[in-house]
């Protein structure tokens, strides 16, 4: 299941449409440890409610607007429409690179800042840029100020990138 934090948006399949912005999560002892979430409704309201049920708000974008994918500059061609197969039928969007390419996207990767944290970029995983190099994080404490972590790649001789930088000099970068 997702974790929310708090900030995001969701909606719960009992209320529809309704879009809840998440306060807090908490582990839920007494209801057998699922993970329950205190949501405040657009009336100022606070309800809670288990993970069962929540799911990622769609993203408010239309055509034309400018949005980030995994901290890279997009622009949304279409969209939403509905997802298939893998997607569960969650909303789409196609979405157009400043190169030209394009490709469809579950509206949950979309943000309208960039977002570097380990949601968009798990640390795990490893991205090709637009050259077809590899780049993997580096676990040596090399964070700048903000957090942000630190990226290395076999073929780039300049040490350790914060990946702000390695998504502004080599993005997009695609996950692999």
């Amino acid at each position: 299941m997702h974790e929310f934090r708090a900030g995001d948006k969701v909606t719960h399949e009992v209320y529809g449409d309704t879009v809840f912005t998440v306060l807090s999560a908490h582990k839920l002892w007494r209801y057998g440890g699922p993970r329950g979430y205190l949501l405040e409704t657009h009336t100022g309201g606070v309800l809670l409610a288990t993970e069962r049920g929540l799911s990622a708000a769609p993203a408010g974008f239309s055509e034309g607007d400018s949005a980030y994918l995994a901290g890279t500059p997009v622009s949304v061609l279409s969209g939403p429409h509905p997802g298939a197969g893998a997607f569960g039928g969650a909303p789409m969007y196609l979405v157009g690179y400043a190169d030209g390419t394009a490709r469809s996207v579950p509206a949950e990767e979309l943000t309208a800042e960039p977002d570097y944290g380990p949601d968009a970029f798990p640390r795990n995983a490893q991205y090709r840029d637009k050259e077809g190099d590899v780049w993997s994080f580096t676990y040596l404490g090399t964070h700048d100020e903000s957090g942000c972590a630190a990226m290395t790649c076999p073929g780039y001789f300049g040490g350790a990138v914060m990946l702000r930088r390695v998504v502004n000099m080599f993005g997009p970068l695609t996950r692999i």
